[in-house]
């Protein structure tokens, strides 16, 4: 209990520049704590299409927020863990986009596709 509490409490307090990592660190303590894991895939199944509900939300400017469902076992089911993956993946794009040089911007661009490979199961150089 406490390591969770622990690590969610930083994910809370953590500021722009320390997010992602911090992020990713609570993602894997989910995907990594049995009691969490199994409980996440027993909600069952996402019946969400996640890639346009995550464009909606981004091209909204704060207008819109993410639907997750009206009961716990929905907002699990509906793909709490693809959208915090989503999320970091989104913020190591911004990253790759805006950082201030080339050093930086070749190694946000290389977590980025770190993370997408993961989630895709390919890498693929971006032109």
């Amino acid at each position: 209990m406490y390591d969770f509490n622990s690590i969610s409490s930083r994910l809370l307090q953590a500021d722009f520049n320390d997010y992602t990592n911090v992020l990713s660190k609570f993602i894997a303590f989910i995907k990594n704590t049995p009691i969490i894991i199994d409980y996440i895939i027993a909600c069952g199944v996402c019946d969400q299409d996640l890639k346009q509900e995550f464009d909606e939300v981004s091209r909204s400017y704060g207008r819109c927020i993410f639907s997750l469902g009206d009961t716990d076992e929905e907002e699990i089911r509906n793909g709490l863990e693809e959208k915090l993956d989503a999320l970091v993946r989104h913020e190591l794009y911004t990253k790759y986009k805006t950082a201030p040089s080339e050093e930086e911007q070749e190694k946000a661009r290389q977590e980025y596709l770190d993370k997408r490979g993961k989630r895709y199961g390919s890498i693929s150089k971006e032109v």
